[in-house]
């Protein structure tokens, strides 16, 4: 699934001359560039997109306990837990890896408490026994960092049943290589804005001042959102690429023709 960002662009001018040529500086981002007589500032912020074959995969678990009472549900439910953690453990699934949802990294929602609230439940067939059962909850997020591996733990996690599973994302342990690719993209993507804006402005592209990398406020989020998009929708083997984002800025001097 892609998510396009676009680049924003945002330029100043400066073009205050002073006794014997020198310029001033001018606030916001242009302070600590000076700049030659005639030039402009053009900043540029460009997002670069890569893309890679996923290492890993996570899926949530929701997993119940029944009892006459919550202790013998919260029982029932550390059994079921035990139980598919070592189920999982037989196929590679490290006990570490299965664990309550992180909101930060997944990007989307769980029950995170060891119980939900659970009510009474008068039993079925004899209603003058005041005979109750309760219910505890729990909901769990699996990594499986085998991906030929990946239906066999699902196959065996619902084993026993009161396990339901979700949908499945994908996401990479190591992104060190698709980040530099997705910085040189940024970087022809915003030369190519800069230079198509210098020409708008009847000027040319001159020297690149300076260029930085730095998260916008919203990548975070909209990380969490494409996560919980695809949790949503489902991936399926067909899909199992990570789309990694790097937003970046660009000062470029322009001059005139």
């Amino acid at each position: 699934m892609t998510i396009g960002l676009g680049a924003a662009l945002l330029f100043s001018l400066q073009g205050v001359v002073l006794a014997g040529g020198a310029h001033s500086a001018a606030a916001g981002p242009v302070s600590t560039h000076p700049l030659a007589v005639n030039e402009v500032l053009l900043e540029v912020q460009a997002t670069g997109t890569a893309t890679a074959p996923a290492d890993q995969a996570i899926f949530t678990v929701s997993v119940a306990g029944t009892g006459a009472d919550m202790d013998a549900a919260n029982a029932a439910l550390e059994a079921q837990v035990a139980a598919l953690t070592q189920r999982a453990g037989r196929l590679g699934v490290a006990p570490g890896d299965i664990a309550p949802p992180d909101f930060r990294t997944m990007g989307f929602a769980g029950n995170t408490t060891d119980t939900m609230a659970a009510a009474a439940i008068e039993a079925a067939g004899d209603v003058d026994s005041e005979e109750a059962s309760a219910q505890a909850n729990r909901t769990l997020a699996v990594t499986v960092r085998r991906l030929d591996r990946l239906d066999q733990v699902r196959q065996a996690i619902t084993t026993g049943g009161a396990v339901t599973i979700g949908s499945e994302a994908y996401r990479l342990d190591d992104d060190d290589s698709a980040r530099r690719q997705a910085r040189r993209r940024a970087i022809v993507q915003a030369r190519a804005t800069a230079e198509d804006l210098a020409d708008a402005m009847g000027m040319r592209l001159g020297r690149l001042v300076r260029a930085s990398e730095r998260a916008a406020p919203e990548g975070d989020m909209m990380q969490a959102y494409r996560a919980m998009l695809s949790m949503m929708a489902g991936a399926t083997s067909s899909d199992r690429e990570v789309e990694v984002d790097v937003p970046m800025s660009f000062d470029f001097a322009l001059v005139p023709r």
